[in-house]
């Protein structure tokens, strides 16, 4: 399955939505809710400062699963860290090792989401469930799509969309879920930064297939390696990518600090 930009820009609401208080996501009159994509049956879970919360997407018959990126990022990227951790051993990934900050984070949440999620699929036991996020929020989305799809077995929207995503793991890792997940798409927009760190240097890669927005407007390339997760035509190609500001905004749009859905 191809990349869609209206499907892209539909879930992007999602996360824009969710970098808002609580209580406003669980009303979802929020001030970046989008209120042309409302969910239902909204639940909010919190851990150690990360936030995820997921509802009932009706037009699609979907169970959507948001996690949030971090709330400050210049503060996230001065503290990021290098250190990985040897991962998913028992679901067949020999030997691949992640980034421990991000799968922390991920596991924090972990229970409440797979308690929101396994409620939700008795309302709606047909429904498939999908998953995004932004920044952190991206790279914890991929660890909850191994969690609810590899582990828990459930039925997941097979086309992933991510906004800003970092590397989460080593080069055995990125292949080892390019196997599974193969329509996985991480949109880059132009100099963020944030898809350069990890670095590669320090051994890791990308997963999934990069769809970058290489200027300011909608100009984008769809970048042809998916099971590498690296292209040098891509994101790449920009040898030092600091404008911060590309990360606040994807498709058009405000993405961080609760900022109108639609307004720049």
């Amino acid at each position: 399955m191809g990349y869609n930009a209206t499907a892209a820009l539909h879930v992007l609401g999602f996360s824009a939505a969710a970098q808002c208080s609580s209580e406003a996501i669980l009303a979802w009159n929020c001030t970046a809710c989008p209120a042309a994509s409302p969910l239902e049956s909204i639940n909010v879970t919190r851990a150690d400062g990360h936030l995820a919360y997921v509802g009932y997407d009706a037009p699609l018959q979907r169970i959507q699963v948001v996690l949030r990126g971090s709330l400050s990022i210049q503060d996230w990227l001065n503290n990021l860290d290098f250190l990985k951790e040897e991962a998913y051993g028992a679901a067949g990934c020999t030997d691949c090792r992640v980034h421990r900050g991000f799968l922390g984070a991920f596991r924090s949440l972990q229970p409440g989401i797979e308690a929101s999620v396994d409620a939700l699929l008795l309302r709606y036991p047909h429904a498939k469930v999908a998953i995004t996020g932004h920044s952190l929020g991206a790279a914890m989305a991929t660890h909850a799509a191994i969690a609810l799809g590899l582990v828990k077995g459930l039925d997941l929207d097979p086309v992933v969309y991510t906004f800003g995503q970092p590397r989460v793991g080593d080069s055995k890792f990125a292949a080892w879920f390019a196997a599974r997940f193969g329509s996985w798409f991480r949109v880059v927009h132009w100099n963020d930064p944030v898809p350069h760190v990890p670095p590669a240097d320090f051994g890791f890669q990308h997963v999934g297939r990069e769809v970058w927005y290489d200027s300011p407007s909608d100009a984008r390339i769809i970048c042809a390696d998916g099971t590498h997760g690296e292209d040098r035509d891509c994101s790449d190609s920009v040898a030092v990518a600091l404008a911060i500001d590309d990360h606040f905004t994807y498709l058009g749009h405000p993405v961080v600090q609760c900022r109108p859905f639609g307004l720049v």
